[in-house]
């Protein structure tokens, strides 16, 4: 018999050149447009198409923010991302004296009970003087990121670490651990912060956080997903 189509040949059997095509694979998923093929030797065929990326460190939103009050991010994904990493570029505010805060949401609601503790230590430099503050432990509504800030001064290298997302039967208690900087340029106070906080409480579905203000900010906003 002589075959011909795919296999050709009448007695040794070869496979035509450019012919096998994605519909002959043994593949243990369907595709997807962008996908990649991998080797995966513990599922059918061997082979499992995957997400192209950079790999488990993926780059998930980017927002410069002009005069608002708030931001936030309500897309946590906690079945494919176990922690977050978040950087702040150049914040101001629109009055003096302020903060920048952060609460976590559950289910796309901000969370406010007077259930965020946090510890940090704070160096602070005037121009001339300097000194260094150790805040032990300290209850309230939200996260204080920084503050003493004004329409003239910024976080300038704000970087927070956002962990415990991934609910443990069904209860999570999400923590932040953050650095910050901030300045103003007409007084030269310098205050920088490395700190941690929790939300000591049981949280469902923590589905995002929001950070702000009393007043209406601008700044950049980078937030990175750590695949499991």
């Amino acid at each position: 018999a002589t075959h011909s189509g795919e296999v050709t040949g009448s007695g040794a059997l070869t496979i035509a050149d450019n012919i096998v095509d994605e519909a002959n694979l043994k593949v243990s998923n369907s595709p997807t447009n962008g996908y990649m093929l991998t080797a995966q030797s513990g599922n059918t065929g061997g082979l499992t198409w995957v997400e192209a990326g950079g790999g488990d460190y993926v780059k998930l939103y980017h927002s410069d923010i002009s005069g608002a009050a708030s931001y936030t991010f309500n897309v946590f994904n906690s079945s494919v991302y176990a922690n977050y990493k978040v950087y702040i570029d150049k914040f101001t505010t629109g009055g003096n004296g302020e903060q920048l805060k952060l609460r976590f949401r559950n289910s796309g609601g901000d969370i406010t009970n007077s259930d965020y503790e946090w510890q940090y230590v704070q160096t602070y430099f005037d121009g001339s003087n300097s000194s260094v503050n150790v805040l032990t432990s300290m209850v309230g509504e939200y996260v204080p990121i920084n503050s003493g800030l004004t329409s003239t001064s910024y976080v300038g290298s704000a970087i927070l670490e956002i962990t415990g997302i991934v609910p443990v039967s069904n209860v999570s208690r999400p923590t932040v651990h953050w650095t910050s900087l901030g300045w103003g340029d007409s007084s030269s106070i310098r205050r920088f912060y490395t700190a941690a906080s929790q939300l000591n409480r049981t949280v469902t579905n923590c589905s995002g956080f929001t950070l702000y203000s009393n007043q209406n900010f601008v700044g950049n906003v980078s937030i990175y997903g750590v695949k499991k």
